[in-house]
């Protein structure tokens, strides 16, 4: 009893002073916070070891809502900001902002230069282009709780994010008469599936090509994500963090078009037609994931 009597008032001097040391290093009413993803920079240094270098530090800071050829959501925010309302609380955003211009050419076989002479190797290119733009936007609310250098975060979310994406190919060898099925290459650069003449079974045209594929629209985002996390403050108004998210969201599709061309036998003439492909994709999620920084160095001014 004397011994436990003499040491609890050492153990409690020494929570008071960890305190006490803690309290000049956290944000206080009216400081503002400025937060960059470590993700890319941990995975950069770990395949520094195995060889494998295609995950560089050039994905520093994300990408938003971007879509992969399968169509899998990938939300990633590059940008954090916060502002102390309280010692506690903090009003919280992530912005995303997205331009990306992709233009991949390939070699095709010129079909002049091979008419005039078979052995010719004559090339020419076909040119594939991608614009992808769009952003997202994050408002919510956190609570930290705790008085030491490491605190718990927990926050809530509202989501939104547009994006959208327009696909067009210029050809090197042009249709004719005489050449009613050129040589070309640079549609299979976007890995398209769809097949132009099966779509368009029981129509004049000997073959389509696929001109270009955009939609009338932006796809929407809409969702809520509710996150819980720590900070480590390891000196002052600079923390080390992470967390982790529930997030639902909705997407709403747009309207989706294809330009295609082709040689119609009936009025032997070069056709160029726009199709509507599709009416627009619906998407529900609702799953554990990181919208935002996930593992994060966050500096407050």
């Amino acid at each position: 009893m004397l011994l436990a009597f003499a040491v609890a008032p050492q153990w409690t001097s020494a929570e008071e002073k960890e305190k006490k040391s803690a309290a000049g290093l956290l944000p206080k009413e009216g400081d503002i916070a400025l937060g960059i993803d470590m993700s890319p920079v941990f995975s950069y240094f770990g395949n520094i070891f195995n060889g494998n270098m295609s995950n560089g530090l050039d994905q520093f800071g994300g990408k938003i809502w971007s879509k992969d050829v399968n169509a899998v959501i990938k939300p990633n925010v590059s940008i954090v900001g916060k502002y102390f309302v309280t010692d506690n609380i903090a009003a919280r955003v992530n912005i995303g902002i997205l331009y990306d211009n992709q233009t991949s050419r390939k070699y095709a076989r010129d079909d002049e230069a091979f008419a005039i002479d078979p052995f010719s190797e004559a090339k020419v290119i076909d040119a594939a282009n991608k614009v992808s733009s769009g952003y997202s936007l994050a408002l919510g609310a956190e609570y930290r709780y705790g008085e030491k250098r490491l605190q718990g975060v927990f926050g809530a979310s509202l989501l939104y994010a547009s994006q959208n994406d327009r696909r067009s190919i210029a050809y090197a060898n042009k249709i004719t008469e005489i050449n009613q099925e050129p040589t070309r290459t640079a549609a299979f650069d976007y890995g398209i599936t769809t097949n132009l003449n099966t779509t368009h079974t029981g129509t004049p045209w000997t073959r389509l090509y696929l001109l270009e594929d955009y939609s009338n629209a932006k796809d929407k985002y809409f969702g809520l994500q509710l996150s819980a996390g720590a900070e480590y403050f390891f000196t002052d108004y600079l923390a080390l963090g992470g967390e982790v998210s529930l997030a639902a969201y909705q997407m709403f599709g747009a309207q989706r078009y294809e330009v295609v061309e082709g040689f119609n036998q009936a009025t032997k003439t070069v056709d160029v037609h726009t199709d509507l492909v599709s009416p627009g994709n619906r998407t529900f999620h609702l799953g554990t994931e990181n919208i935002g920084a996930r593992f994060y160095l966050m500096f407050y001014f």
